[in-house]
Parts: structure tokens; sequence; C-alpha cells
């Protein structure tokens, strides 16, 4: 009776929470992705992101999941930043996303590795798992950085479709800009976009207390992002560069102006992430 009213208290909490910071805007909008869907596809690349996806992995391992021969639901799916390792795995992979020219990717990539990915075009936030036939038909499902899982409502729709593991992670701390506000300024000469980072999902917490209260066990990996490969400034160079691309022209001239931004920053000893941005991982098993 107690964890009952704890849980429906912790609901209260989680949707007060919503109200306080921004609405959602433009991130339900299939629009949006579209124009980032080259972003993503970009840090599929081999050697991008290896090591998050490797802790990805790792992480389910530990939880108890064997990806040959089973069933995997990866919501929000991306260009198959995990829906490819997995099925490279063995594992039979409905991929679901947004973005028509997301799953364009994702297909084409899997493809190449002669993989088998069944790729469906869906927005969570009003999808019926029983029309689709999702509920209790996956071995594992994910929710990897996806806006997707904005509320309990749609995070339960996420845990229905599981009959066994689950995995999902999102950002703890983040930084309020892409982007450092300078090189709008004096490279884009323009203002930077007032962005609010945790305006558009309720943050990793609220998630894992939802978790946690209704009786499961989590494990959780903390990841504190980092520079890749030997030139770091290189890696922050294109990540923001990739980021621009979905709004801005970023002629050849830009990305040059850009490049040594960032070379100079990271010369001087600068951060070149400005604020740290940790993610939180989480996967646990449906047995209490």
């Amino acid at each position: 009776m107690q964890n009952s009213k704890n849980i429906k208290n912790w609901i209260d909490c989680w949707e007060a929470s919503k109200k306080d910071s921004e609405k959602p805007g433009n991130m339900g909008d299939p629009e949006v992705w579209e124009k980032r869907a080259e972003m993503f596809a970009h840090r599929l690349k081999p050697g991008k992101r290896q090591g998050r996806t490797n802790m990805v992995l790792e992480l389910l391992e530990e939880v108890g999941f064997k990806p040959e021969g089973s069933r995997v639901l990866d919501i929000g799916c991306g260009p198959g930043a995990l829906a490819i390792p997995l099925a490279r795995a063995g594992a039979e992979v409905t991929a679901i996303d947004i973005s028509s020219k997301t799953l364009e990717y994702l297909k084409d990539n899997a493809e190449k590795e002669g993989l088998s990915i069944n790729p469906v075009k869906c927005h969570w936030w009003t999808a019926d798992i029983d029309e689709l036939g999702f509920r209790d038909q996956f071995d594992l499902v994910i929710s990897s950085m996806t806006p997707a899982i904005k509320d309990f409502e749609t995070f339960e729709k996420m845990n229905a479709c599981s009959k066994n593991y689950c995995y999902l992670s999102h950002f703890i701390r983040k930084t309020d800009n892409e982007v450092d506000p300078e090189i709008y300024r004096d490279i884009l000469k323009t203002e930077p976009p007032r962005r609010k980072s945790e305006g558009t999902i309720p943050g990793f917490f609220y998630i894992f207390m939802y978790v946690y209260l209704n009786g499961y066990s989590p494990l959780v990996t903390i990841n504190h992002r980092q520079p890749e490969g030997d030139n770091g400034w290189k890696d922050a160079a294109e990540r923001a560069i990739e980021f621009l691309e979905a709004e801005y022209d970023c002629t050849e001239s830009v990305k040059s102006e850009i490049m040594d931004y960032y070379e100079k920053k990271a010369k001087a000893g600068e951060d070149l992430f400005g604020s740290d941005v940790f993610i939180g991982m989480m996967a646990w098993s449906k047995d209490k």
C-alpha cells in the first residue's frame, strides 16, 4: 500500500517537473529529425562513439541479456548505433524511429553487413503497442538517448513491450548549447539560440526512481563524455559542425573557421565541450 502511494507521489512529482521546465516544443516534430538525420548518420561512421556502444553492450551482458536468438525493440533507433551491433550478435531487431530518412540510413547500414533489421516508422508518443503487436513480445527493449520517453505513460509503453529486459539512457547533466555561443556570434554572425537541456525530456533521475519504486533493480553506469581519439579538438569541431548543419548553411569556409576555433581552444588548454556532459545508462530485468 505504501509503495503504491510512493509511486503515485513520484508520478505527481514527475508531472510537476514538466510544468516547471520548458515544453517539449518541436521534439515531437518529424521534420526536426529529418533535418538531423545526416548528423546522426555521420556519428555512426567507424570509430565514432564505439566506446559508448561497448559500454551499453557490457551493461546488457552484466544484467543477463544474451543477444543470440533474442527479439529486440529499439525505440528511437537512429541510424543503428545499437540496432546494428545487436543484429550482428544474432538478435532479431525491430527498429522504430520518427524519421524516414534516418530509417533509410539504418537500412543501408544493415544491408552493407548483410543484416536483417525490421525498420518501422513510428511516433512513440502516440503509438498503440497493441495495434503494433508489441506488448510482451520482446526479450529486450531499448530507449537510448531519445525524446521518445518523455513521461511515465511513454515509459510504461516501453516497459510493457518487454518480457525480459529493458535498457534506457538519458542525460544526467548536459550543456545548454551543443555549440559555443562564440561560434554563432563570431562565425555565423547570429545570436545563439536559447536552449534548455532538461526542458525537452524529464531527466534520468525521474526515470530511475520510477523503475526502482516499481520493484525493479536496475544496474547503472554513468558515462562522462570526453573527446574521442588523439585529436580531441577535431572530434569537438566535427560534432559542432554536424549539429549546425541541421539548421544552418555551413559552407566550407565556415567549417574551416570552426575547425580553427577548436584547434586554438585546445592549444589554449580550454574545455572543448564547455560544461561537462554526463549520461546515465541503466538496464534491468523484468523479474522482480
